[in-house]
């Protein structure tokens, strides 16, 4: 099987998709991943014996897809980039399943851009994951061919150092994310800037990921100092997962989302949780049970519940220990490979 994606870097759709690449292959599948140049994840997929197929033009020539498309079974089209290759597929008569990570922006694309809303079509099964986002989509998708599927992941499991290291005495929180407005730095800075003296004095806040939008950047970073917020860059994903699993507080203010793979990963790591109830997040915390909710752009509510976890080990303990169990049993790796499993064989 062919499973395509625009990149393989190290963001959330290309990781969960070599989460995919590599539980496929080890339930026996031959399968190759195709993308518009190699990443991060190329070597990674290599050593689990997925076949790592690169070209510029994967995406954007007809020609080249065609000729890629027609010697597989089947493909897995990752993200409303891979529009073209939906078409590709069904012009050499081989099933494609699109994946479809975005939220509003793919609803946007689709209904601006008529070769994204005929691939939707063309596409024999569409895959979501998560409930408010295939809720986006249902009015424009025939009913049969759309399929809810959470992902998942396995346990955190890293031999590397984490990024930072606290000062003694110090609560470590951590923001994992590119830097954009959508993933609201702005809002988290707010936050700390909103604290009172003793706790803020007691805080350390660090945000890893690449700046996407670097006037975004420009504008959060000369006040980061003051709110002791650090801002890291990109870190290898093993750093990541480090970073995570010695961490105090888990903090996601975004302003849009699905399901963000880092949310994840904090539950997986036992983390205590603060977030935003935007798109599938409160399918995944429960507020006050798995972590605790704010609405977004509501720096005043993260400020007090950042008070809150700060001055509660008992609170940090119970919503961490929650939140790992909430994703040992809805949102494993084992359960999300069987269910893409269950759509492939549908499809074929």
């Amino acid at each position: 099987m062919l499973l395509a994606t625009p990149d393989l870097g190290l963001s959330g759709a290309p990781l969960i998709l070599a989460d995919l690449a590599e539980g496929l292959r080890a339930a026996g599948y031959a399968v190759t991943v195709t993308s518009t140049g190699r990443g991060p994840l190329a070597a990674r997929l290599e050593r689990a014996g997925v076949v790592v197929h690169t070209s510029t033009d994967v995406l954007g020539d007809a020609t080249v897809g065609f000729a890629l498309v027609r010697d597989y079974d089947i493909l897995i089209a990752n993200t409303v980039q891979c529009k073209r290759l939906i078409h590709a597929a069904r012009a050499v008569g081989k099933p494609a399943i699109w994946w479809l990570h975005e939220s509003g922006f793919g609803r946007r694309m689709i209904e601006n851009e008529p070769i994204a809303a005929s691939a939707l079509q063309a596409a024999a099964a569409l895959v979501f994951p998560a409930r408010a986002t295939a809720d986006l989509y249902a009015d424009l998708v025939s009913p049969g061919r759309a399929h809810h599927v959470y992902y998942g992941i396995a346990p955190l499991a890293t031999s590397a150092d984490a990024p930072f290291a606290p000062p003694v005495g110090k609560f470590s929180v951590l923001c994992l994310g590119s830097v954009e407005a959508r993933k609201g730095q702005d809002v988290l800075l707010r936050a700390l800037e909103s604290l009172a003296d003793d706790v803020r004095d007691r805080v350390e806040v660090y945000c890893l990921g690449s700046v996407l939008e670097p006037a975004y950047f420009q504008q959060i970073a000369p006040r980061a100092g003051a709110g002791n917020l650090h801002f890291l860059g990109s870190v290898p994903h093993e750093q990541a997962l480090a970073a995570l699993r010695s961490c105090d507080i888990f903090v996601l203010p975004s302003r849009d989302e699905v399901l963000p793979i880092a949310l994840l990963e904090a539950m997986a790591a036992g983390r205590a949780i603060a977030t935003t109830r935007v798109g599938g997040i409160p399918e995944a915390i429960r507020h006050e049970q798995e972590g605790l909710l704010f609405n977004s752009g509501d720096f005043r509510t993260l400020a007090a519940q950042l008070t809150q976890l700060a001055q509660d080990e008992e609170l940090r303990q119970r919503l961490g220990g929650a939140a790992a169990q909430r994703h040992a049993e809805h949102f494993s790796a084992a359960r999300f490979i069987s269910e893409m499993e269950g759509v492939i064989k549908q499809v074929l």
